[in-house]
């Protein structure tokens, strides 16, 4: 990991750094037939993925230029404006953003307009999920796996596995992506809001939320002999104990 990203992470950049790094990363789907958007974000939501869906081009690139977004799913038949001229842009404005084209139309110069206007793929409609999540992977996928490491909490952000010691923790998707924020940073206390951001970055959800997690978190901790190793801050939030991770966080990718 470049130095900047590490010391971000151990200092007032936590949040923005670790979206980047070890949360879900955000798909938005721009696709005007409501059906179609929903099987698509019911699909990759069950395989991970943070997913927004938009049904007008403009929408969706407003949310493009506000929002950390890492891959969109671009149907070219939008009401508003072509799906072409939306590739074109997000291109120019947004060059990290991967495009994968959703179309109709198996033609092969219409192909290869899109992927010279900047789009990185193109699937032609009917979908097929196995077909999609592979395409969508091998987009987003890093060149090496980024590993969070705090004392003796390991932590494999891409495999999503979490170790203490040799014990294997069964975590559900939010309670790795819990973990894995308070071990980034040992001893820094999160707030509540904090938290709710990291999450829940596109919903309304309340406070007690992030305790239910924290309370299943610690009896997950608690059973592989980790006890004490989330520590609550009252009135302020939680955190990793220095204590219990030799006070420093690493990471390799």
């Amino acid at each position: 990991m470049p130095m900047e990203s590490f010391v971000a992470l151990t200092s007032g950049g936590v949040l923005s750094s670790f979206l980047g790094v070890v949360m879900p990363k955000c798909i938005l789907i721009i696709e005007d037939d409501p059906d179609v958007r929903d099987v698509l974000t019911f699909t990759l939501r069950e395989a991970g993925y943070d997913v927004i869906g938009a049904s007008t081009a403009e929408d969706g690139l407003t949310f493009a230029r506000s929002h950390h977004v890492d891959l969109v799913l671009l149907d070219l038949g939008l009401p508003d404006r072509s799906g072409a001229t939306v590739a074109d842009a997000l291109h120019q404005e947004q060059a990290h953003i991967k495009i994968i084209v959703l179309s109709a139309y198996d033609d092969t110069d219409h192909k290869v307009h899109l992927l010279r206007l900047g789009a990185h793929d193109y699937i032609t409609k009917p979908v097929e999920t196995r077909e999609l999540l592979a395409r969508v992977h091998v987009q987003l996928r890093r060149k090496g796996a980024i590993t969070v490491r705090a004392g003796p909490l390991v932590l494999n952000v891409d495999a999503r596995e979490a170790r203490w010691d040799a014990e294997m923790l069964t975590l559900n998707n939010k309670e790795f992506d819990l973990l894995a924020l308070l071990a980034a940073a040992p001893g820094r206390v999160f707030r509540l809001d904090e938290l709710m951001q990291a999450l829940w970055p596109f919903e309304e959800v309340h406070p007690n939320l992030v305790s239910v997690h924290v309370l299943h978190l610690r009896r997950k901790l608690e059973a592989v002999g980790a006890s004490g190793v989330i520590r609550t801050v009252r009135g302020l939030g939680y955190g990793l104990d220095p204590r219990s991770s030799d006070s420093t966080s690493s990471f390799q990718a």
